[in-house]
């Protein structure tokens, strides 16, 4: 209850860059030789101990919710001494023990005012990670930060446990992911964008980034609509919504606007089922292409062929490869060589990738006379 107190009346405010979140945990009554740690999860997580002497209770008692209370400026004092990387980056120490102690005259101060904030924790919780999720929107769109980083993936996560959205949005993420990889997206120190999709977006704003490796982004579906159309409204409704997340953190963390949206128009046009190229390779005769179509889902193996286009003739000619699933498709067609008689296709070198294989029974490299692809 504490915790939804304090987020309920801090949390809308940026209060500096440098910490996300202040994790305060109250150690009851700590021995005098126990070390309160000050350390820093997620690189961006503030964690500080406080000492607290309460009587244990397993029900909601008032003295021990203002204890914690009156603790939680130490906490934030204690919280400027922390060592990170971003030390540089502000920490307005004294503008949040402002709003802190302007909160205080809104706590509850008797048992059934603390009883009446229990009743609509649930409630206030939500709106406080509606408000959470707002507040880094706004703190990202205020403080630009260069895009450094390529775009690696793109993961459509969606809420409902329904197999059709499952499956659509299992086939939105093998696209999306495949088409910005190769349109050379940059992002601002992160490499996946993960899309969170619920029945409306305040639903959708609950969750939050744990790891510094991705971002999200946030849209919404009516769900009893999208289970009652056709499969093309199914597209169109789910790529409706996956557009307005993708304009969302475009806006918010300043995004290459033109090469995003030509790639969302390509994929108006053609849809799910667009060849895609999984990996190429070129010389000064020939390019070889190793293409495939996302299947229905990811339990479902996609057909690889092998595409090859002589340069100077323009002529082309394609040769079945294998079948395998998307998921680990890398550990049997990581690259492609092509030789003075030979394309060669060949897996990652590891020891997972040899166990997949074997699984599969699919060998380490595939060969293709070049003469038989163009013939």
């Amino acid at each position: 209850m504490l915790q939804t107190f304090l987020n309920e009346h801090l949390i809308g405010k940026n209060h500096g860059t440098r910490f996300e979140c202040i994790i305060i945990r109250f150690i009851a009554n700590p021995s005098i030789s126990r070390k309160l740690q000050l350390k820093t999860l997620y690189k961006t997580y503030a964690i500080v101990e406080v000492g607290l002497t309460i009587e244990p209770s397993r029900k909601v008692q008032l003295p021990n919710f203002t204890a914690g209370l009156l603790q939680v400026e130490n906490a934030i004092r204690k919280a400027a001494f922390i060592e990170t990387s971003g030390n540089k980056m502000k920490y307005e120490e004294e503008e949040l023990v402002k709003d802190y102690r302007n909160a205080l005259e809104f706590a509850p101060k008797t048992m059934e005012e603390l009883k009446r904030y229990a009743n609509n924790q649930k409630e206030i919780e939500f709106k406080n990670g509606v408000k959470r999720t707002d507040c880094f929107i706004r703190t990202r769109s205020m403080n630009p930060l260069s895009l450094n980083k390529r775009l690696n993936d793109i993961v459509v996560s969606e809420y409902f446990n329904e197999p059709s959205v499952s499956s659509y949005a299992y086939r939105f993420t093998e696209v999306l992911s495949n088409l910005f990889y190769r349109a050379e997206i940059m992002l601002p120190g992160y490499n996946c964008i993960v899309f969170k999709i619920a029945q409306t977006v305040e639903e959708a704003k609950q969750d939050v980034a744990l790891e510094d490796s991705y971002s999200l982004t946030f849209s919404a579906l009516d769900i009893s609509k999208f289970l009652a159309g056709t499969a093309e409204e199914k597209f169109h409704m789910l790529f409706e919504s996956i557009k307005e997340g993708m304009s969302l953190i475009v806006d918010f963390d300043h995004l290459e606007k033109d090469k995003i949206e030509e790639v969302m128009n390509e994929v108006a046009q053609k849809g799910l089922d667009m060849e895609l190229v999984y990996v190429s390779k070129q010389n000064e005769k020939y390019l070889a292409q190793l293409l495939y179509q996302v299947p229905n889902g990811p339990a479902e193996k996609a057909d690889f062929q092998l595409k090859l286009t002589d340069l100077a003739s323009g002529q082309t000619g394609t040769v079945p490869v294998a079948s395998a699933g998307t998921f680990w498709a890398a550990h049997c067609f990581n690259s492609i060589s092509i030789k003075k008689k030979e394309i060669v296709i060949t897996g990652r070198k590891s020891y997972q990738a040899e166990l997949t294989r074997k699984m599969e029974k699919l060998p380490e490299k595939f060969t293709f006379d070049i003469s038989e692809i163009l013939k």
